[in-house]
């Protein structure tokens, strides 16, 4: 009995931050609706999942739209067929989603669970991961205000209040984190092929699990700058090794099923997502994304200087980071990792320029970990030379 009392102490700020995180996510339904115009494109596939055709399932997403006030990039979507079968065939190549969706409404008939469910359980498996990761490198005081931190910051909690892919995707993403982790630190082969179908899984329902690669590649130069042991190393040679089989894999898939490119992508924003038709040459788009990436940076700076608390923690993030990776004297795995999971989540920009904070995830948990970590070892310093 005394160990599970002692269980219940320990776990219950943990379990406090859930249950708050659960409220909140319930509560914010009150005031706002869950669809945004990629929401009834995911729809479109769910009926048609479900045995609806083409032209049925366009009839029942636009008879749900409600265009009143809506801009001339939302008419074009809903109003122009062509438009709609554009935009339509970006998102063809992320069914996991909907496949959650229709799963979930074999046991209700109401749609708005069925959409609700997977990014309820995706939003809570997010905190739970990301409290794991604080705990690694941090303790437990620190680890919990890390999470508190993260649970308070809004576009989080807003986006993720949405039915799109990206909270599922951040789930995803530390998953595999945790998955990597793991592997590094014991080897086991099951984890690996762990690693090898969640990574696969992930792809089926955004692309930006791509970018896993980028952070192994990353993570393994920062091992061998810092001099970690070969055989972590060769460990996260295996990885990178399998995730690039899988991106390789999935590349070529898109290629042999016509999906979307890349590059598609970038003309159709370009485009204002869909609603001209120009076409551009490769130095117009490359002055796009150049000046796309320096004006979100510019609007990011601009969101710091509003949030003063958010500045701070920014601030102290770097300052921590450069810290840890400079001039300590001992440089662990989780720290290491985590860097390489926020710059790899920061290149995305450079990728697809569009500034939205659910994209950025990881970049959040990186700078509240390394601000942490920095107030942490100041107070342990200070006990250290007994400035109580």
């Amino acid at each position: 009995m005394k160990k599970i009392r002692l269980s219940i102490v320990r776990f219950a700020p943990l379990l406090l931050i859930l249950a708050f995180a659960a409220t909140q996510y319930i509560l914010i339904f009150r005031h706002k609706s869950p669809y945004l115009s990629d929401s009834y494109f995911y729809k479109h596939i769910f009926y048609q999942m479900k045995g609806d055709s083409y032209d049925v399932a366009r009839a029942i997403v636009v008879s749900q739209v409600d265009l009143t006030g809506a801009d001339d990039i939302n008419i074009n979507f809903f109003t122009n067929d062509r438009a709609y079968k554009n935009s339509l065939s970006f998102f063809t190549k992320r069914p996991f989603y909907p496949f959650l969706a229709s799963f979930v409404s074999i046991f209700t008939s109401n749609e708005f669970l069925a959409f609700a469910t997977p990014v309820f359980f995706a939003y809570m498996a997010s905190v739970v991961l990301s409290f794991y990761f604080f705990r690694r490198g941090l303790n437990y005081f620190f680890a919990v205000f890390s999470l508190a931190l993260f649970i308070s910051f809004h576009p989080f909690l807003d986006w993720s209040t949405y039915f799109l892919t990206d909270t599922i995707g951040f789930a995803f993403w530390f998953l595999i984190l945790f998955y990597i982790y793991r592997y590094i630190r014991n080897g086991t082969k099951k984890l690996l092929l762990f690693f090898l179908g969640i990574l696969s899984i992930s792809l089926f329902n955004r692309e930006q699990s791509l970018l896993i690669l980028p952070l192994l590649l990353t993570f393994w130069s920062a091992l061998k700058i810092v001099g970690y042991s070969k055989k972590v190393s060769e460990r996260t040679l295996r990885l990178i090794l399998v995730a690039g089989v899988i991106t390789g894999l999935y590349l070529l898939l898109m290629q042999l099923t016509r999906q979307r490119t890349y590059l598609d992508a970038l003309v159709y924003t370009q485009n204002s997502y869909g609603l001209f038709q120009k076409e551009y040459t490769f130095s117009q788009t490359l002055a796009y994304i150049t000046d796309s990436v320096i004006r979100s940076h510019f609007a990011f700076v601009g969101d710091l200087t509003r949030y003063h608390w958010w500045f701070v923690f920014f601030v102290l993030g770097i300052i921590g980071a450069l810290r840890t990776l400079f001039f300590d004297t001992k440089k662990r795995l989780i720290d290491l990792l985590l860097f390489s999971s926020g710059i790899a989540s920061y290149i995305s920009i450079f990728l697809y320029p569009v500034l939205s904070y659910r994209f950025f995830y990881p970049v959040v948990v990186m700078m509240i970990y390394f601000s942490s970590k920095l107030i942490q070892d100041f107070f342990l310093d200070l006990n250290k030379h007994g400035l109580k």
